[in-house]
């Protein structure tokens, strides 16, 4: 950003700044905490505010599903406040203006920090950055995310001021290396196809290699940004959003790239070379962030599982119990893994994140379940935990929604009863839903399709219905021989399966139970597994 523009944007953001520095000194509670703003040349369509507040977040898959306070206020002249009570301890929140086409309000700060007696004001001016993204909105049009320039004042304002500096010089670094990185790919590709042969695919080892370079250079630039701001912060406060910093790029750009990619690996050879690679460097550059600063990051404990999976992958269990073991399947090494390596409350965090994330991966008769709700003693987490197993449990009655289908006509799963019904949860641009519908549902639904026993329901999560439309008739996400239904986002059923992975099935029995809700047995066994579930529901005898 060139000079001219700083000092536009501060001339445009200091009565913001000042305003904020007088309304710091109203706020007298330390259970209280005040969060205002002002948008400076904002777009005329924004005429409200939605803030989500969680006093214990534990990942940032399911937040939504997280019990959350959530409040909306109109703009009025361009200013709002939110007033809340109860803020006992370093919370997070996330602000949003607009919804997504999936009726999602889409945050424009997620998850910054907020604790007793802050009094923030927050300045907003919309700009045209280098990183500017646009997001289709509920209503089909589109939305620039990453076009607001944002300054915090006021009590407690620091440490969101050092988080947002974070984040725009971790994506200004990011756009300029992936652009390197690429101009680069495409040299060395045209190099290989002078010489008539095929750029050959990198080892795990230099794959490894390609990405924590990519790390170092993202982290550098923030790394620094946090070091001048330590002075101004607690050393609880610079702990988590040190761990959040780190959590974050290391999960999106090396853990979860990593974790594919071994998961790809065929060569034993070359897994074993990846192993000592891993062990020598990779693990001493993750240690480092103390437990107690790891259990408040929600970045960091993502990282830590997804990190986890990836470990087990390459390392599997410390526990000489579960070495032996060989046959466990994935998700249960990976429980043991975090079992037998963490303790305390970030232990319970832990488990409960990855039984909360991994729920349709976890078989009933699996003894995940039973063991965390043992092993984890907090009561908030176990709430959570009981209610997500009990929404998912096999044989429990299926939730009754109400949605509507082409001609708006309001469809309720109750009216299938007597019935095996199969649910399809899909999204219009989703690749996965696209194979999975092109290579398995698609051809069981042309197998049953003559047998009045069985239904097809498809729910999409679009709000918007021309898209939506667009989506049905185009089948590839669905057929219009069968049920298709949307707006699934604002109703209660995508919260009562804590649902955010997609294509999600589903197979309801003639009782209107739960029969199944297994990834594995629905989705990864292809057409096979598929059919031989459905068959099974239809020979299940009624009590």
């Amino acid at each position: 950003m060139s000079k001219p523009k700083i000092i536009w944007v501060a001339f445009l953001l200091l009565p913001g700044l000042l305003y904020a520095q007088r309304k710091a000194k109203t706020n007298t509670s330390g259970s209280v905490v005040i969060i205002s703003g002002r948008y400076y040349n904002y777009e005329s369509k924004i005429d409200s505010v939605n803030i989500d507040l969680w006093d214990n977040l534990f990942t940032a898959d399911k937040s939504q599903f997280i019990p959350h306070r959530s409040y909306r206020v109109p703009l009025k002249n361009g200013r709002f406040t939110f007033k809340l009570d109860s803020v006992y301890k370093l919370s997070y929140f996330s602000l949003s203006d607009f919804n997504d086409k999936w009726g999602n309000a889409f945050p424009y700060l997620k998850f910054y920090l907020i604790g007793p007696g802050d009094n923030i004001n927050i300045a907003i001016t919309n700009v045209k950055p280098s990183i500017a993204e646009y997001i289709e909105t509920d209503k089909g049009d589109s939305t620039c995310v990453n076009c607001k320039t944002i300054l915090f004042a006021g009590k407690g304002s620091e440490k969101n001021n050092c988080r947002y500096s974070l984040d725009t010089a971790s994506a200004n670094a990011w756009k300029f290396y992936n652009k390197e990185e690429t101009a680069q790919y495409y040299k060395t590709l045209k190099i290989y196809q002078d010489q008539g042969a095929e750029l050959p695919i990198p080892t795990l080892s230099q794959e490894s290699n390609r990405l924590q370079k990519r790390i170092d250079y993202i982290l550098k630039t923030p790394f620094n940004i946090l070091y001048n701001f330590k002075s101004k912060l607690s050393n609880e406060t610079y702990g988590i959003v040190e761990a959040n910093l780190i959590g974050k790029v290391m999960n999106d750009l090396y853990a979860k790239p990593m974790s594919i990619r071994t998961s790809m690996a065929t060569s034993g050879l070359e897994k074993d070379n990846y192993k000592n690679l891993y062990k020598e460097k990779y693990q001493i550059k993750s240690s480092g962030i103390i437990q107690n600063n790891a259990s408040n990051s929600v970045f960091y404990l993502d990282y830590i599982l997804t990190r986890s999976k990836l470990e087990t992958l390459l390392l599997g269990n410390n526990n000489e119990e579960k070495k032996r073991q060989v046959n466990l399947p994935l998700v249960e090494k990976v429980y043991n893994y975090l079992k037998f390596n963490y303790t305390g409350q970030l232990k319970e965090k832990l488990l409960t994140a990855f039984v909360y994330n991994n729920i349709s991966y976890i078989n009933d008769d699996s003894p995940i379940l039973s063991d965390c709700l043992y092993t984890v003693k907090n009561d908030q987490y176990l709430d959570i935990l009981n209610l997500s197993i009990s929404n998912n449990q096999i044989g429990k009655t299926a939730y009754n929604f109400s949605l509507p289908d082409r001609n708006d006509r309001m469809i309720n799963l109750s009216d299938y009863k007597g019935k095996v019904v199969f649910i399809d949860f899909w999204f219009t641009g989703c690749q996965g839903c696209i194979e999975y519908f092109k290579n398995v549902l698609s051809k069981v639904e042309e197998a049953y399709s003559s047998n009045e026993n069985v239904v097809f329901i498809s729910i999409s999560l679009d709000a918007n219905k021309d898209i939506w439309n667009k989506g049905v008739t185009s089948n590839f996400y669905t057929s219009t021989k069968i049920i298709n239904l949307y707006k699934a986002n604002s109703s209660q059923v995508i919260k009562q399966y804590s649902i955010v992975a997609y294509p999600h099935p589903l197979l309801i029995d003639k009782e209107g139970k739960i029969f199944s809700n297994s990834e594995n047995d629905l989705r990864a066994k292809g057409v096979n597994g598929l059919t031989q579930k459905i068959k099974e529901a239809l020979e299940l005898k009624s009590k």
